[in-house]
């Protein structure tokens, strides 16, 4: 399957980086704690099992806590964290690998989408990206709230190798229309900058990894759904 092949290259990348910090020995598995949204959780998956956290966590020899929810914008992964029992606190605070997928929903997210979508709309039709004021506190609001993540992180667990994986457009070259328009190459822009969000913030940081999963798959319509969502 195309999209287990690019997880499995994806993996290469992380083994490098986290094998190059935290070299693995011994007989016990590191921990490894994934969050975020519903690319980490699995949706539309067949089983758990075939989620990227778990093929990580087969493929680096990992033991995994997934706490990813289906649908979680920057926000509400902030507000989870902050509500994590002492268990889950502890399980953080021991990972050694500590995995975020986040973006997707506070860009086009179902609670977001009617928003964003006549903006795209209006770019496309008028070939002015200029951002609305709304559209720029969605943007500085996905940054306070990684800012914000990373700290939190950071705080229960100062050294675990932190990866962010950046935001892919599965639109390109796809017929996806709104109003009966063809916006799905429109939203590029839009998701390029949530990825230059993700730079800006790990500029100011320096304290997490970026892994550009949206470069591997940009572009390749067999890994995605016909369908008008980010999976």
């Amino acid at each position: 399957m195309a999209f287990k092949k690019l997880i499995l290259s994806v993996c290469i990348v992380v083994f490098v980086i986290f094998s190059a910090i935290f070299p693995v020995s011994g007989a016990e598995k590191p921990d490894y704690v994934a969050l975020g949204d519903s690319i980490a959780a699995g949706f539309g998956l067949d089983s758990p099992s075939e989620a990227y956290p778990a093929i990580l966590a087969e493929t680096l020899g990992l033991k995994l806590s997934n706490f990813a929810q289906t649908g979680l914008t920057s926000e509400e992964l902030k507000e989870q964290i902050a509500g994590f029992s002492k268990k889950e606190k502890d399980i953080v605070a021991n990972a050694e690998l500590i995995t975020i997928s986040i973006g997707g929903n506070d860009l086009i997210g179902e609670k977001i989408r009617n928003t964003v979508l006549p903006e795209i709309l209006r770019s496309v039709l008028l070939g002015d990206y200029t951002l609305s004021d709304t559209m720029t506190k969605i943007y500085q609001t996905l940054k306070d709230n990684l800012m914000d993540i990373i700290s939190m992180l950071r705080e229960l667990n100062p050294d675990a190798v932190i990866l962010l994986q950046t935001l892919y457009n599965p639109y390109l070259g796809g017929e996806y229309t709104y109003l009966g328009y063809n916006i799905g190459n429109g939203l590029d822009y839009y998701v390029q900058k949530v990825n230059d969000i993700y730079a800006a913030a790990q500029q100011e940081s320096g304290s997490f990894f970026i892994i550009d999963v949206a470069g591997q798959m940009n572009g390749v319509s067999e890994y995605f759904y016909p369908t008008f969502d980010f999976h």
